[in-house]
């Protein structure tokens, strides 16, 4: 998806708005220390997701396609869900269950590659000199075994890099895998993959769209600026009141989940080298931030 972006938290909620610690480096860390922060778009892929995991098992299960811009907290809302189902250890922690495999998709629609990266994923290891049918025959054992409900593939847009045959075939593992296994499996990645999906009508109608949408000025957007705000140890959040700075977030971030987090903790790491108690104006000027369309246009 592009940009670490509140992933691997070590703490599902907001936490207490006490500055920790009380050295420039350990008040740094607590700022970019990675949270959950709920949000409406959030709340519902988590509830669809759900919906797919509580699913029965069927020989055509229902799938889908979580898509967003860059930076806008897809493999966030992918790896929360993966928490929310842990793998467990039963049999006197002799076998483990483990009802959600992420995976990352490997690049070129390379599907030897898309094997080991779910082996690697629960944990198997795997000969770099095996056949893509020995790799597949121990993904479908494996997970098998592991009782997996639902398979998720990150950075699924990358295949848009490989030749047109390879996008088939890759696709068409990925229906085979879910067939085979009668489990979910939730493809993410931007836009550009979900047109690869919409030319195929039978990948089209099986892979339901959930589009992650730009934030909005507005209540919830200043709602979310608090929560960050609050993580990071700062009391007063009065400045969500401002309309005026508000949007100028908003117009820094271009509306992305994680270029917000990111200006607002760079904006909370200047507050704290000025010694100042709020985010205001001069903050904002004050850090080194480059638009996302304008760093873009740089690469």
């Amino acid at each position: 998806m592009g940009g670490l972006v509140m992933t691997d938290p070590a703490s599902e909620e907001v936490a207490s708005n006490d500055l920790f610690g009380p050295t420039p480096r350990e008040r740094v860390q607590r700022i970019w220390s990675s949270c959950w922060i709920d949000y409406p778009a959030a709340s519902q892929a988590l509830k669809r997701l759900e919906w797919l995991y509580d699913h029965p098992r069927v020989h055509r299960p229902p799938c889908c396609l979580i898509v967003g811009e860059s930076n806008h907290g897809k493999t966030t809302i992918a790896r929360k869900f993966k928490r929310m189902h842990e793998q467990t250890f039963v049999d006197g922690g002799t076998s483990s269950k483990m009802p959600v495999v992420y995976a990352q998709s490997p690049p070129m629609a390379d599907i030897p590659g898309l094997y080991s990266n779910i082996l690697r994923a629960v944990g198997a290891p795997t000969a770099s000199t095996a056949s893509a049918l020995r790799k597949q025959d121990q993904v479908l054992n494996l997970l098998t075994r592991l009782g997996t409900r639902v398979l998720i593939i990150d950075e699924l847009h990358t295949i848009l890099d490989g030749k047109k045959d390879q996008k088939g075939l890759f696709l068409n593992v990925l229906r085979h895998l879910t067939n085979e296994l009668e489990i979910s499996l939730v493809g993410i990645g931007t836009k550009g993959v979900l047109r690869v999906f919409q030319t195929n009508q039978e990948f089209g109608n099986r892979f339901t769209p959930f589009t992650l949408p730009r934030w909005q000025v507005g209540p919830e957007y200043a709602k979310f600026l608090a929560n960050i705000c609050r993580h990071g140890g700062l009391q007063d959040v009065a400045f969500i009141k401002n309309k005026t700075l508000v949007r100028r977030i908003h117009t820094l971030s271009e509306g992305l989940t994680g270029e917000t987090w990111e200006v607002m903790c760079t904006a909370l790491e200047r507050m704290d080298e000025t010694g100042r108690m709020a985010i205001d104006g001069d903050t904002l000027d004050e850090i080194d931030w480059t638009v996302p369309t304008d760093r873009r246009r740089q690469t």
